[in-house]
């Protein structure tokens, strides 16, 4: 088994705010997902998307999957991809994330030296959930979670050996420290294009 080669892209959730599935929501010309699959592919040689629909999906060497329990959120995703992952640990991102930080991933694998269940970042005073990594033994302690009636993410990393990033170092190794950006609605995501990629899109301007 691969030590850390795999990412796992959650594109659940029924994006309501945004009116339609933000994985497919247009950064220039290109969709979202495509981006952060993109980004990961200069680290990880497995990527998996986990959707409830996951024949929406057909990308040239990415797996797709879906949850294999039912209505558990994030918890739910994570648990189904580290089922089919070939890696002992795997990043964990949302597919309305596209900014990733090279220089966090980098440093992640070196923190798996200290052997953790789970490392995550601490943004400002709270842990992130997504970009973060979690380890494939975790499968049954999920399984024993949702069966209790436990789905969080954060019940996970405070019940397991969590190696937490400090903010202060984010902000010292991380070049883009816009990393934790997620995507929700149409104004979010046109403030992100006139931020990041140099333009605004006139269709939510005035939304």
């Amino acid at each position: 088994m691969k030590q850390f080669d795999t990412a796992i892209i959650i594109a659940g959730g029924r994006s309501t705010r945004m009116g339609y599935d933000k994985a497919f929501m247009k950064i220039g010309n290109t969709s979202c997902i495509e981006l952060i699959i993109q980004k990961l592919k200069g680290h990880f040689n497995e990527i998996i998307i986990v959707s409830d629909k996951p024949n929406k999906y057909r990308i040239n060497n990415v797996k797709s999957t879906h949850d294999e329990i039912k209505n558990a959120g994030p918890i739910g995703g994570l648990h189904a991809g580290l089922k089919i992952s070939s890696s002992f640990y795997n990043y964990l991102i949302a597919c309305d994330m596209p900014v990733l930080s090279d220089e966090l991933i980098t440093h992640m694998k070196n923190l798996i030296l200290l052997q953790p269940d789970i490392i995550a970042c601490k943004n400002k005073g709270f842990i992130e959930p997504f970009h973060a990594v979690y380890g494939k033994h975790l499968t049954k302690k999920i399984e024993y979670e949702i069966k209790s009636g436990e789905y969080s993410l954060f019940n996970l990393m405070s019940k397991s050996k969590t190696e937490i990033i400090s903010y202060d170092t984010i902000i010292k190794i991380c070049k883009n420290t816009s990393v934790f950006t997620n995507l929700n609605t149409r104004q979010e995501l046109d403030r992100y294009i006139s931020k990041e990629v140099g333009f605004s899109d006139e269709r939510y301007a005035n939304s």
